[in-house]
């Protein structure tokens, strides 16, 4: 693929690992591409990036920013929505991002779960724009270790998805429920939301359950239901 310099000469760009023309499900399984490099693989190629991520890590951040930073030096938009749900996010993520010239916004409702999606939308001038949407926040684990399910949709097959992506992020980046990121009105909130009461903080490390240990607890649960069928009056 190729590309154009600041100076309006020709340059050689990273082409996507998978083709645009593809629609498909990255799991992390081993053996196959992890989000993380497919996410890093479209940067160079996209004319403008919209990203909606509930939680931002500076550990997910980090293998994306000098791809990002190349994006935006060449006079590329990148937007990003966020949230303080779970005290998640790091200030240090939002500061890069915003070094190196992001647009950032932020909601700091903590009552609802309201922004809990996670998506990608590379616009590309050609038609060939596509998006991620899926489960994966912007966290190493889920970049690449995690057992995540993002769907890759293509533009050019898919035009009614991408453009409701990029509609619905149109209404979440004007509406009155984000506001741009200052890191000291980020320090007040947290700390305010720390008076109100308790607030659980996520540990970089996320929980997740055991394959046997679902299976167990899907186990309890049909002997419960199996139990109130045999006896429906609770004698």
């Amino acid at each position: 693929m190729l590309g154009h310099r600041p100076d309006g000469g020709v340059a050689e760009i990273q082409q996507p690992l998978i083709p645009l023309l593809d629609t498909t499900l990255l799991t992390n399984s081993p053996g196959e591409p992890r989000v993380g490099s497919q996410l890093l693989a479209e940067i160079a190629s996209a004319d403008r990036i919209d990203v909606v991520m509930a939680f931002i890590r500076r550990s997910g951040i980090r293998p994306l920013l000098a791809a990002l930073r190349a994006h935006c030096e060449s006079g590329r938009p990148l937007r990003v929505l966020t949230t303080t749900y779970t005290g998640s996010t790091e200030a240090e993520a939002l500061d890069s991002l915003r070094a190196i010239g992001a647009q950032v916004r932020i909601s700091y409702d903590t009552s609802t779960t309201r922004l809990h999606a996670k998506a990608w939308l590379f616009h590309r001038l050609s038609g060939y724009s596509t998006a991620y949407i899926g489960s994966s926040n912007l966290t190493h684990s889920a970049q690449v270790t995690g057992l995540e399910w993002n769907v890759r949709v293509s533009g050019a097959r898919n035009p009614d998805v991408i453009d409701k992506v990029g509609a619905v992020f149109e209404s979440y980046w004007n509406s009155g429920d984000f506001g741009g990121y200052e890191p000291e009105e980020f320090a007040n909130m947290l700390g305010q939301t720390g008076r109100q009461g308790p607030v659980l903080l996520l540990s970089p490390i996320e929980a997740r359950l055991e394959p046997f240990q679902e299976r167990l607890l899907e186990q309890i649960e049909l002997a419960r239901l199996r139990d109130r069928v045999e006896d429906p009056a609770g004698m």
